[in-house]
């Protein structure tokens, strides 16, 4: 989608110094970027890098000097270019229409715009709020409740009940609501203890490829608005993930990390939990 720099100046709220007709189509790193993309620098390292670029439209912190560029003066130009990039670079097309292959029960509601793909499943009672795609295969389990304009990838599952917010974007193989690990031992064998309460999942949330999260086990299991985890995550039972708050998976020396509880990241505060590693 085409702005102009002085368009994207009023949209970020932030100043202009050059061409505010120069017009700006996409956005690229600066070795890859055309004369019509958008580029970033945050230090006086990365200046080089950017006066070679194709680029005519950088986003810069003030200060710093760039000749014969039309300049976005941003307090935090990575930022500024993530939110640029919303508006530049659309979301690609999950679904569109009801495939045919579809299974849309008589008994779900779906809201005007709902998109659904090929073989996925949708079962009674279930609720998709206007504008929400969802991939191939997937499936939205009995009584589940889905906000308006997410986006669901390919194999998504939604146990019964789940419920998602607003523009939550949940990607490829990604299980919402399954049973949490619990059992109770009476001496001989181990006995399920009752896994009865939901998973609600708050707007604006992003959840990775793959990763998994458990319902309730007599409470509810919450994931509060603007969280983002990461793919291969795994959130237990009863857990409660205060707002943007980041859980990140990882790799270490070529070898996988189980983490016992979790690692978070709280954009206010930094670093805090606790948080336990487990070598796999």
């Amino acid at each position: 989608m085409m702005r102009t720099a002085g368009e994207l100046a009023d949209w970020l709220g932030i100043q202009l110094e050059g061409d505010a007709a120069v017009e700006v189509h996409g956005v690229a790193s600066p070795e890859r970027a055309g004369s019509h993309d958008l580029i970033y620098v945050e230090t006086e390292k990365h200046v080089e890098r950017a006066q070679a670029s194709a680029a005519l439209c950088v986003i810069a912190p003030t200060g710093l000097a760039l000749s014969g560029r039309t300049l976005l003066r941003a307090e935090n130009p990575k930022a500024a270019f993530a939110r640029a990039a919303a508006t530049l670079v659309p979301a690609p097309q999950i679904a569109s229409g009801i495939h045919p292959t579809a299974a849309v029960s008589a008994g779900a509601q779906l809201g005007r715009g709902v998109a659904v793909g090929p073989y996925a499943v949708v079962e009674d009672l279930a609720f998709v709020g206007a504008g929400t795609q969802i991939g191939a295969h997937c499936v939205i389990g009995r009584s589940a409740w889905i906000g308006e304009d997410c986006r669901l990838h390919p194999r998504v599952t939604l146990y019964p009940g789940v419920r998602l917010g607003h523009r939550v974007e949940v990607h490829a193989g990604a299980v919402l609501g399954s049973d949490g690990f619990g059992y109770a031992f009476d001496g001989e064998r181990y006995w399920k203890f009752p896994q009865i309460g939901l998973l609600e999942i708050g707007d604006d949330v992003e959840i990775g490829a793959n990763a998994t999260i458990d319902r309730g086990s007599l409470e509810d299991t919450c994931i509060e608005a603007g969280v983002k985890l990461d793919n291969l995550v795994h959130v237990g039972h009863n857990a409660d993930i205060g707002e943007n708050v980041i859980l990140v998976a990882r790799a270490e020396d070529g070898r996988a990390l189980g983490l016992c509880w979790c690692v978070l990241f709280d954009p206010g505060n930094g670093l805090e939990g606790e948080v336990a590693e487990l070598y796999v």
